[in-house]
Order: C-alpha cells, then sequence, then structure tokens
C-alpha cells in the first residue's frame, strides 16, 4: 500500500473465502490490528450455491445454513453480501451474473473429467441454440439485488472505499469455457444496465 497498490481479498472458489463466514472473521481480525481490509466482491461465487445441494456441501455451507449461521440469499436481511458491504470492505467489484443454483457448464471439462462448476449465466438473452439452458431473465434478480445493494451503500456512505466495477464474463471451465454467445455483448448489456441502476438510485436519493 506504501507503493500505492491496495491488495483486496477477493470472494472466490477453491480458496479460503469459499467459507463466506470467514471472510467476515477474518476482516474482524484484520481490523483489531488497526490494518485495512479490502474485498474484491464477486458475488456470483455465492449467488449461484443458492438452492444448490452439492455446492452447499462445500466447507459444510448447508450445515451452516441450517443453523442460521449464514444467510446467502440477499433478499434476506443478514445476508452475508450485504455484511460485507455494509462493513465498507468492498474495494473493488466484479460484475459476472449468475443465477441461483446456476446449470453447470456442460462445455467446459476440466483436466480430470470433471464438469465445469457453472458460476455464469447469461445477463442478456442468448440467441438461439447458444445456451444450453432455458433462460429467464427474472433467475437474475438475487444477483442485480446484490448489486443494486453495493451502489446504495456506496452512494450514502461518503467513506465507501468502492473504487470501481469490471464486467467478469469470462471463457474459463467453471464459466463460459465453450459458449455461443457473446462474452462483450453480455459485458455491454450489464454495463448498460449497472449505469442505469446507478442513476435510478441518485435519483431515489435525492
Amino acid at each position: 500500500m506504501n507503493l500505492g497498490v491496495v491488495p483486496c481479498f477477493e470472494i472466490h472458489v477453491n480458496m479460503w473465502s469459499e467459507d463466506f463466514p470467514r471472510v467476515s472473521n477474518v476482516g474482524k481480525l484484520v481490523e483489531n490490528k488497526g490494518i485495512e481490509y479490502n474485498i474484491t466482491l464477486d458475488h456470483s461465487h455465492v449467488i449461484f450455491k443458492i438452492d444448490n445441494k452439492k455446492e452447499q456441501k462445500i466447507f459444510n455451507t448447508d450445515k451452516k445454513i441450517e443453523r442460521g449461521e449464514l444467510i446467502i440469499d440477499p433478499f434476506i436481511k443478514g445476508n452475508i453480501v450485504s455484511e460485507w458491504i455494509n462493513n465498507g470492505w468492498i474495494k473493488h467489484c466484479h460484475a459476472r451474473s449468475s443465477i441461483p443454483n446456476n446449470p453447470v457448464n456442460i462445455f467446459g471439462k476440466h483436466p480430470d473429467g470433471s464438469i465445469g462448476r457453472g458460476i455464469q449465466y447469461p445477463f442478456k438473452k442468448p440467441k438461439k441454440n447458444e445456451y444450453h439452458e432455458i433462460w429467464e431473465e427474472s433467475y437474475l434478480e438475487p444477483w442485480k439485488e446484490c448489486i443494486r445493494n453495493l451502489l446504495m451503500y456506496h452512494y450514502k456512505d461518503p467513506k465507501s472505499k468502492l473504487g470501481q466495477i469490471s464486467t467478469e464474463f469470462i471463457p474459463n471451465t467453471d464459466y463460459g469455457e465453450g459458449c455461443k454467445y457473446s462474452l462483450f455483448e453480455q459485458a455491454i448489456e450489464c454495463t448498460n444496465w449497472m449505469k442505469k441502476t446507478w442513476e435510478t438510485v441518485k435519483m431515489k436519493r435525492l
């Protein structure tokens, strides 16, 4: 940070931050030492686990939800994404849309032969034969709600550290490998929606 580089812990699968409560625990430990704690929010990694029994077994997420230790539905008060946002930890955000129980990516396979986990859902309606599942815009609402909450927090809190949001529609195995829809067009549609949402947030707060 002395060199002008701000490290951010990314919310991501296949690493320690996939254990979502741990992210908050580490944040509090860091702040208790007087050190700034910053996160790169990629809430697609949270949203795709909603109603996803297989994915929730990782890090015992299902048991934590059952015990009330973790809420991943952004429409329920006390959910984990809102906790991170309201703690003022979000420095950067990756905008890659996903939906609850996101379809696995049947076109992507890892070296061991396993199918892509499925952490990407088209934001814009794909053309015929461009996507292997039924596309429904309303399925995107939980993902969108997180962006709305982030933008509302950023607008109302002058101490918000959010610097930028980047789109993250990618062709990796767990995401969009082998996809037939345009990643570029998806990014444009998502960006346009975020710009409109930002304007709506500002109007509501005036």
